[in-house]
């Protein structure tokens, strides 16, 4: 069973519950040997957040949390990823409190966290041994031998520049703990990917801009453009290449995208390609 792990529980949880429901209800439009494993997102207003959005905007107070867990106990075998992926903490920082106390009360035994500061994950190790750490592909690894080293005992979000380099993935020593990142709006090798990051880390740090506003320098596609460089970067047809190859993760990209480009590429890789168009039309008549 190849295992996905769809965006914005948080940012999109107007709309991801509507989702899992549709989606657990209706089996028979969806890919049966693929199934959704995990949510990821950045809880409500944390210093520890990162990624290429700020803050969360899905729901306006720290209450939410506890709607999440609720709802998600429709749906048990489905866990949480939390987004600590902010690039500027330092060990300072891992002492923040409101963080501290929502590791201690909203994150289950099935979740796990996903960090790319070392000063972060050096403190999980030694404060949260229990909480399962995924290293995140923000870390822009290229090295294969500390790929390797990585994903001895934890999972790594891919770098998706090597999603179509068979050379490089021949050489992973443990691709069942290998993520590929799919969906991803990127331009290969992209050139601000690091900036983007780091203007949103300042940001939740209330550090430069207070409105975190980021201009990306490709984000001028149309629609149908935006969603077929998102699919080029990870195709069906790679994915099968893949699972082949022993991985079975994959991260779907795309909790900043609008709903409809959300729903989009969600569908792209869970829904049967002859019932995607039908599924996107019911899920956006649900939505609105």
């Amino acid at each position: 069973m190849l295992k996905f792990s769809i965006p914005g529980y948080f940012s999109k949880y107007k709309y991801i519950f509507h989702f899992l429901d549709y989606y657990f209800n209706n089996p028979q439009f969806f890919y049966k040997d693929r199934t959704i494993d995990s949510l990821y997102d950045s809880p409500p207003n944390l210093i520890w957040n990162g990624g290429r959005m700020p803050n969360c905007d899905g729901i306006e107070n720290n209450q939410s949390m506890g709607m999440i867990l609720n709802e998600l106990g429709k749906y048990p075998t489905v866990k949480l990823r939390h987004t600590f992926t902010n690039c500027l903490i330092t060990q300072e920082l891992t002492y923040d409190y409101m963080c501290n106390n929502f590791v201690k009360t909203c994150i289950r035994p099935q979740d796990s966290v996903i960090l790319n500061s070392q000063a972060l994950i050096d403190y999980f190790n030694k404060t949260y041994p229990n909480i399962p750490i995924i290293y995140s592909t923000t870390l822009g690894i290229t090295d294969i031998n500390t790929v390797n080293e990585l994903t001895k005992n934890n999972i790594y979000v891919m770098n998706y520049n090597y999603n179509y380099d068979d050379t490089y993935i021949n050489q992973l020593k443990y691709p069942e703990n290998t993520e590929v990142l799919g969906g991803e709006p990127c331009v290969p090798n992209c050139p601000h990917r690091q900036a983007h990051y780091l203007q949103m880390s300042k940001c939740i740090l209330n550090i430069g801009d207070p409105n975190g506003i980021y201009n990306c320098f490709y984000n001028t596609d149309t629609y149908d453009e935006f969603i077929e460089r998102e699919i080029a970067s990870l195709t069906n047809e790679r994915i099968e290449q893949l699972a082949k190859k022993g991985i079975q993760y994959f991260k779907i990209s795309g909790r900043g995208n609008n709903t409809p480009a959300w729903i989009d590429i969600i569908l792209y890789y869970l829904a049967l390609p002859q019932y995607k168009d039908q599924v996107f039309k019911e899920l956006i008549y649900r939505f609105w």
